[in-house]
């Protein structure tokens, strides 16, 4: 799942998140260039692509020379936790039904 962020007056998306639902593998290169390629097309400056599973190093890397913030499943967890605890048993059914 994609989410576009806006802005009141501005053209285009200001930021787009990337959703990716996986425990057993780990988001690769190949998927963090494709999602660079996304906010090239649209010319957005701001990226997050969260995972609930991993990175690969190399996945990782790219991200940090590009700018994008790559969230894992215990950044997502550790930012889930912010929240207050009605708040939080929602977002967790959420992050985690229907795990691929």
């Amino acid at each position: 799942m994609d989410i576009w962020l806006h802005a009141a007056k501005m053209p285009g998306p200001v930021a787009i998140v990337r959703c990716r639902h996986w425990m057993n593998k780990p988001v690769g290169l190949q998927e963090m260039k494709e999602f660079m390629g996304l906010m090239s097309t649209f010319k957005s400056v701001h990226g997050t692509y969260t995972t609930t599973s991993t990175y690969t190093p190399e996945a990782l890397q790219f991200a940090k020379e590009n700018g994008i913030d790559a969230v894992d499943g215990r950044g997502l967890l550790r930012r889930i936790q912010t929240r207050t605890r009605q708040r939080q048993q929602a977002l967790l059914a959420v992050a985690f039904s229907g795990q691929h």
